[in-house]
Protein backbone atom coordinates (compact mmCIF):
# COMPACT_ATOMS: atom_id res chain seq x y z
CA UNK A 1 0.00 0.00 0.00
CA UNK A 2 3.02 2.71 0.77
CA UNK A 3 4.42 2.22 -2.95
CA UNK A 4 1.04 2.55 -4.26
CA UNK A 5 0.65 5.53 -1.90
CA UNK A 6 3.96 6.93 -3.07
CA UNK A 7 3.07 6.30 -6.73
CA UNK A 8 0.63 9.00 -5.73
CA UNK A 9 2.16 11.29 -4.14
CA UNK A 10 5.00 11.65 -6.19
CA UNK A 11 5.00 14.23 -9.24
CA UNK A 12 6.18 12.55 -12.95
CA UNK A 13 3.87 14.79 -15.04
CA UNK A 14 2.51 17.09 -12.33
CA UNK A 15 -0.24 19.81 -11.92
CA UNK A 16 -0.40 22.27 -11.09
CA UNK A 17 -15.67 39.00 17.65
CA UNK A 18 -19.12 37.42 17.79
CA UNK A 19 -21.80 39.21 15.63
CA UNK A 20 -24.60 38.71 13.42
CA UNK A 21 -24.30 37.56 10.02
CA UNK A 22 -24.57 40.06 7.00
CA UNK A 23 -26.68 39.79 4.65
CA UNK A 24 -25.11 38.98 1.25
CA UNK A 25 -26.64 41.74 -0.38
CA UNK A 26 -25.49 44.60 1.98
CA UNK A 27 -23.95 46.41 -0.57
CA UNK A 28 -22.66 48.40 2.75
CA UNK A 29 -20.11 46.00 4.06
CA UNK A 30 -16.58 46.23 2.74
CA UNK A 31 -13.48 43.99 2.82
CA UNK A 32 -12.05 45.97 5.75
CA UNK A 33 -15.27 45.08 8.05
CA UNK A 34 -15.02 41.85 7.92
CA UNK A 35 -11.06 41.67 7.95
CA UNK A 36 -11.75 43.51 11.16
CA UNK A 37 -14.55 41.51 12.51
CA UNK A 38 -12.04 38.56 11.84
CA UNK A 39 -9.25 40.18 14.30
CA UNK A 40 -11.83 40.81 16.99
CA UNK A 41 -12.46 37.16 16.59
CA UNK A 42 -8.97 36.20 17.40
CA UNK A 43 -8.78 38.37 20.38
CA UNK A 44 -8.60 41.48 22.18
CA UNK A 45 -5.72 43.65 20.28
CA UNK A 46 -3.69 43.57 23.26
CA UNK A 47 -3.47 39.67 23.02
CA UNK A 48 -2.71 39.66 19.68
CA UNK A 49 0.15 41.71 19.81
CA UNK A 50 1.61 39.91 22.85
CA UNK A 51 2.03 36.95 21.00
CA UNK A 52 5.73 37.21 19.31
CA UNK A 53 6.61 33.30 18.56
CA UNK A 54 4.22 30.56 18.25
CA UNK A 55 4.79 26.69 18.15
CA UNK A 56 1.84 24.56 17.43
CA UNK A 57 2.13 20.86 17.53
CA UNK A 58 0.21 17.50 16.87
CA UNK A 59 -0.67 14.55 14.24
CA UNK A 60 -0.98 14.57 11.45
CA UNK A 61 -2.60 11.87 8.35
CA UNK A 62 -2.16 12.07 5.26
CA UNK A 63 -5.01 10.02 3.63
CA UNK A 64 -5.74 9.31 -0.57
CA UNK A 65 -9.15 10.48 -0.80
CA UNK A 66 -9.98 9.62 -4.70
CA UNK A 67 -7.34 8.09 -7.36
CA UNK A 68 -6.31 5.48 -5.36
CA UNK A 69 -5.79 4.28 -1.96
CA UNK A 70 -3.26 4.28 1.26
CA UNK A 71 -2.94 6.14 4.72
CA UNK A 72 0.39 7.39 6.39
CA UNK A 73 0.06 8.76 10.01
CA UNK A 74 2.73 11.50 11.06
CA UNK A 75 3.49 14.44 12.91
CA UNK A 76 2.46 17.84 12.90
CA UNK A 77 4.68 21.28 13.85
CA UNK A 78 4.35 25.23 12.96
CA UNK A 79 7.37 27.45 13.71
CA UNK A 80 6.50 31.06 13.29
CA UNK A 81 8.04 34.34 14.34
CA UNK A 82 6.88 37.65 12.93
CA UNK A 83 6.95 36.54 8.94
CA UNK A 84 8.95 33.70 9.17
CA UNK A 85 7.14 30.09 8.75
CA UNK A 86 7.92 26.58 8.97
CA UNK A 87 5.19 24.35 8.69
CA UNK A 88 6.23 20.35 8.93
CA UNK A 89 4.22 16.70 8.66
CA UNK A 90 6.99 14.36 8.85
CA UNK A 91 6.60 10.96 9.04
CA UNK A 92 8.88 7.80 9.76
CA UNK A 93 8.29 6.11 6.57
CA UNK A 94 11.70 5.40 4.59
CA UNK A 95 9.91 5.93 0.82
CA UNK A 96 7.55 9.22 2.00
CA UNK A 97 9.40 11.81 4.62
CA UNK A 98 6.65 13.78 4.45
CA UNK A 99 6.42 17.30 3.71
CA UNK A 100 8.28 20.16 5.37
CA UNK A 101 7.82 23.97 3.96
CA UNK A 102 8.34 27.55 4.53
CA UNK A 103 9.96 30.80 4.92
CA UNK A 104 12.95 31.92 6.43
CA UNK A 105 12.75 35.93 6.13
CA UNK A 106 14.41 35.70 3.24
CA UNK A 107 13.72 32.55 0.80
CA UNK A 108 11.42 29.94 0.93
CA UNK A 109 12.54 25.98 0.85
CA UNK A 110 10.20 22.92 0.11
CA UNK A 111 11.90 19.95 1.23
CA UNK A 112 12.22 16.04 -0.86
CA UNK A 113 9.78 13.37 0.20
CA UNK A 114 12.28 10.82 -1.29
CA UNK A 115 15.41 11.04 -2.15
CA UNK A 116 15.43 14.31 -5.03
CA UNK A 117 11.66 14.49 -5.38
CA UNK A 118 8.91 16.40 -4.10
CA UNK A 119 5.08 15.53 -3.84
CA UNK A 120 2.36 16.99 -6.09
CA UNK A 121 1.88 19.53 -3.09
CA UNK A 122 5.45 20.18 -3.05
CA UNK A 123 5.99 21.05 -6.43
CA UNK A 124 2.91 23.22 -6.55
CA UNK A 125 4.43 24.70 -2.94
CA UNK A 126 7.58 25.44 -4.19
CA UNK A 127 6.81 26.89 -7.96
CA UNK A 128 3.75 29.25 -6.12
CA UNK A 129 6.43 29.94 -3.23
CA UNK A 130 4.44 33.40 -3.15
CA UNK A 131 2.01 31.79 -0.57
CA UNK A 132 4.42 30.88 1.74
CA UNK A 133 6.56 34.30 1.76
CA UNK A 134 2.86 36.03 1.83
CA UNK A 135 2.05 34.31 5.13
CA UNK A 136 -1.30 33.07 3.82
CA UNK A 137 -0.51 29.00 4.45
CA UNK A 138 -1.38 27.96 7.94
CA UNK A 139 -3.79 31.09 8.23
CA UNK A 140 -4.32 32.51 11.53
CA UNK A 141 -2.23 29.50 13.10
CA UNK A 142 0.95 31.44 12.30
CA UNK A 143 2.10 34.95 13.30
CA UNK A 144 2.40 35.51 9.63
CA UNK A 145 -1.19 35.76 8.72
CA UNK A 146 -0.88 38.52 6.37
CA UNK A 147 -4.84 39.95 7.86
CA UNK A 148 -2.49 40.28 10.65
CA UNK A 149 0.04 42.94 9.44
CA UNK A 150 -2.40 44.82 6.11
CA UNK A 151 -0.24 47.94 6.51
CA UNK A 152 2.95 45.88 5.47
CA UNK A 153 1.31 43.64 2.79
CA UNK A 154 -0.80 46.01 0.94
CA UNK A 155 -2.93 43.82 -0.72
CA UNK A 156 -5.59 44.39 -2.68
CA UNK A 157 -9.21 42.91 -0.96
CA UNK A 158 -12.78 42.76 -2.56
CA UNK A 159 -15.56 41.30 -0.63
CA UNK A 160 -18.03 38.15 -2.88
CA UNK A 161 -20.62 37.89 -0.65
CA UNK A 162 -22.18 34.85 0.83
CA UNK A 163 -20.71 31.90 -0.80
CA UNK A 164 -22.29 27.83 -0.40
CA UNK A 165 -19.29 25.74 0.57
CA UNK A 166 -19.79 22.20 1.40
CA UNK A 167 -23.37 23.15 2.76
CA UNK A 168 -22.41 26.14 4.46
CA UNK A 169 -22.65 29.87 3.70
CA UNK A 170 -19.38 31.57 3.84
CA UNK A 171 -18.35 35.27 3.62
CA UNK A 172 -15.67 35.37 0.87
CA UNK A 173 -13.05 38.07 0.57
CA UNK A 174 -10.61 38.06 -3.13
CA UNK A 175 -6.98 38.33 -2.25
CA UNK A 176 -4.75 39.88 -4.06
CA UNK A 177 -1.26 40.49 -3.14
CA UNK A 178 0.28 43.84 -3.81
CA UNK A 179 2.99 41.68 -6.39
CA UNK A 180 4.17 38.48 -7.70
CA UNK A 181 0.80 36.36 -7.37
CA UNK A 182 1.08 35.04 -10.42
CA UNK A 183 -1.74 32.61 -12.18
CA UNK A 184 -2.99 31.52 -8.59
CA UNK A 185 -6.22 32.34 -7.36
CA UNK A 186 -7.02 32.89 -3.77
CA UNK A 187 -10.02 33.40 -1.52
CA UNK A 188 -10.27 33.44 2.02
CA UNK A 189 -13.80 32.38 3.59
CA UNK A 190 -15.75 33.40 6.60
CA UNK A 191 -17.36 32.34 9.49
CA UNK A 192 -21.06 34.76 9.23
CA UNK A 193 -21.64 34.12 12.87
CA UNK A 194 -17.87 34.27 14.10
CA UNK A 195 -16.15 35.66 11.20
CA UNK A 196 -13.12 33.57 12.02
CA UNK A 197 -10.80 32.34 9.22
CA UNK A 198 -12.59 28.67 8.37
CA UNK A 199 -10.97 28.33 4.62
CA UNK A 200 -8.44 29.23 2.00
CA UNK A 201 -8.57 28.29 -1.16
CA UNK A 202 -5.71 28.77 -3.96
CA UNK A 203 -6.61 27.41 -7.39
CA UNK A 204 -4.32 27.58 -10.74
CA UNK A 205 -5.64 25.99 -14.19
CA UNK A 206 -3.11 25.38 -16.87
CA UNK A 207 -2.38 24.30 -20.25
CA UNK A 208 0.14 22.00 -19.07
CA UNK A 209 1.20 19.99 -16.17
CA UNK A 210 2.96 21.93 -13.36
CA UNK A 211 6.56 21.01 -13.09
CA UNK A 212 6.36 18.96 -16.26
CA UNK A 213 9.82 18.59 -18.54
CA UNK A 214 10.40 19.35 -21.95
CA UNK A 215 8.93 16.33 -23.41
CA UNK A 216 5.73 15.93 -21.01
CA UNK A 217 4.88 19.63 -21.93
CA UNK A 218 4.19 19.05 -25.77
CA UNK A 219 1.13 17.04 -24.16
CA UNK A 220 -0.71 20.05 -23.95
CA UNK A 221 -3.59 19.82 -21.80
CA UNK A 222 -6.25 21.18 -19.36
CA UNK A 223 -4.48 20.86 -15.60
CA UNK A 224 -6.15 22.08 -12.54
CA UNK A 225 -4.69 22.32 -9.02
CA UNK A 226 -6.94 23.16 -6.09
CA UNK A 227 -5.15 23.62 -2.62
CA UNK A 228 -7.55 24.28 0.02
CA UNK A 229 -7.01 24.92 3.98
CA UNK A 230 -9.71 23.74 6.28
CA UNK A 231 -9.60 25.26 9.69
CA UNK A 232 -11.98 23.81 12.76
CA UNK A 233 -11.77 23.14 15.93
CA UNK A 234 -11.49 26.55 17.81
CA UNK A 235 -10.20 26.89 21.14
CA UNK A 236 -8.41 29.95 23.05
CA UNK A 237 -4.69 29.95 23.74
CA UNK A 238 -3.51 32.57 25.83
CA UNK A 239 -5.96 35.06 25.15
CA UNK A 240 -6.00 34.32 21.51
CA UNK A 241 -8.66 32.21 19.52
CA UNK A 242 -6.80 29.58 17.07
CA UNK A 243 -8.30 26.63 15.10
CA UNK A 244 -6.66 22.96 16.23
CA UNK A 245 -7.99 21.17 13.29
CA UNK A 246 -6.06 21.64 10.41
CA UNK A 247 -6.72 20.05 6.56
CA UNK A 248 -4.61 20.53 3.59
CA UNK A 249 -6.51 19.18 0.52
CA UNK A 250 -5.27 18.70 -2.98
CA UNK A 251 -7.46 18.19 -5.92
CA UNK A 252 -5.15 17.64 -9.19
CA UNK A 253 -7.46 17.14 -12.45
CA UNK A 254 -5.47 16.41 -15.40
CA UNK A 255 -7.22 15.30 -18.91
CA UNK A 256 -9.78 12.72 -17.06
CA UNK A 257 -7.70 11.57 -14.15
CA UNK A 258 -8.51 13.06 -10.99
CA UNK A 259 -6.28 12.73 -7.66
CA UNK A 260 -7.56 14.07 -4.14
CA UNK A 261 -5.38 13.57 -1.16
CA UNK A 262 -5.43 15.60 2.37
CA UNK A 263 -3.29 15.86 5.31
CA UNK A 264 -5.33 16.13 8.56
CA UNK A 265 -3.77 17.66 12.03
CA UNK A 266 -4.73 17.65 14.91
CA UNK A 267 -2.85 19.91 17.74
CA UNK A 268 -2.71 19.00 21.06
CA UNK A 269 0.03 21.77 21.91
CA UNK A 270 0.30 25.48 21.43
CA UNK A 271 2.71 27.59 23.30
CA UNK A 272 3.94 31.32 22.51
CA UNK A 273 7.00 33.59 23.02
CA UNK A 274 9.51 30.58 22.87
CA UNK A 275 12.76 31.31 21.87
CA UNK A 276 12.75 29.28 18.28
CA UNK A 277 16.79 29.54 17.09
CA UNK A 278 17.21 31.10 13.59
CA UNK A 279 17.97 27.67 12.15
CA UNK A 280 15.12 26.17 12.76
CA UNK A 281 13.55 28.02 9.70
CA UNK A 282 16.18 26.62 7.52
CA UNK A 283 14.94 23.88 5.30
CA UNK A 284 17.00 20.92 4.52
CA UNK A 285 16.50 19.44 1.02
CA UNK A 286 16.23 16.11 2.75
CA UNK A 287 14.66 17.52 6.39
CA UNK A 288 14.52 15.56 9.19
Amino acid sequence: MRNHLLAILISAALIPGLTAPLRAGDEKLKPEDVVAKHLASLGAPEKRAAVKTRVAEGASTLKIIVGGTGETDGRAAFLSEGNKVRIGLPTDKFDYWGEQFGFDGSKTEVAFVQPSRRSQLGDFVRRYDQILKEGLVGGALTTAWPLLDLAGRQPKLSYDGLKKVDGKQLHRIKYVMKKGQGEVDIYLYFEPETFRHVRTSYNVVRSSPIGADITQSSQQQETRFLLEEIFSDFKEVDGVTLPMSWTLKQTNQTGQRTIIAQHEVKLSRVSHNVAIPAKDFVIELRAK
